[in-house]
């Protein structure tokens, strides 16, 4: 996965269906929910100039939630502790000399990681502020979401076709098969996917022309 491709795709207008159902698959949220009003919002979180470099790779926003999609190809502590730092930086710009507390949103973030976070060999972790002993959620302001994409490079192309074309795993298989005639018989004539297929190999003859 490059991750300039992943953020050409996953910030392109007529791949924003594609996004919803990503996000919706990730978050266990309906998919109708996270599409109404759902919106692309300016990168750039910093709320004082005193922060450098805090500038989201795809920030979304509905009635409900704000969501942030970090594309982390290389696993490095400073990417960590930035991508954390986010969520409070995202919790923190919504709230207006006069606003209540009750009206911020739940910020969520979900990572899509070449690497696997937690190194336990699953695809997808989930993660609160939560009770050591009871596990029981502090709240619901924030939840991180991290996906092993690692974990799909070990799938056979075989094995990515039996599954639904609904599995959060088929759908992110395409930033982990390299071959070009693979990706066609997988996603070619495939609704949404068919699109993002598209966009994928002009973004791709694009940089490598560059």
């Amino acid at each position: 996965m490059k991750d300039t491709v992943a953020l050409k795709i996953l910030n392109a207008k007529e791949c924003r269906d594609y996004v919803v159902k990503i996000i919706s698959l990730s978050l266990n949220l309906d998919e109708e929910m996270v599409r109404k009003n759902l919106k692309l919002i300016h990168p750039n979180i910093a709320n004082s100039n005193k922060y450098k470099n805090q500038v989201t790779d795809v920030l979304l926003e509905n009635d409900e939630m704000i969501i942030d999609i970090e594309v982390n190809y290389n696993q490095y502590e400073s990417g960590k502790i930035k991508n954390t730092l986010y969520l409070g930086n995202l919790q923190e710009r919504q709230i207006k000399s006069r606003d209540k507390y009750q009206q911020i949103k739940c910020v969520k973030q979900i990572n899509l990681n070449n690497f696997d976070y937690y190194k336990k060999g699953n695809f997808l972790y989930h993660s609160y502020m939560m009770e050591e002993n009871s596990h029981k959620k502090r709240n619901d302001l924030l939840e991180i979401v991290d996906i092993n994409l690692e974990y799909l490079s070990d799938i056979s192309y075989n094995e990515i076709k039996k599954l639904d074309e609904k599995d959060l795993r088929w759908l992110l298989y395409i930033f982990v098969c390299k071959d070009k005639d693979l990706r066609e018989q997988l996603y070619q004539e495939k609704g949404v996917m068919g699109i993002v297929s598209k966009k994928l190999e002009e973004v791709t003859q694009y940089l490598d022309e560059l």
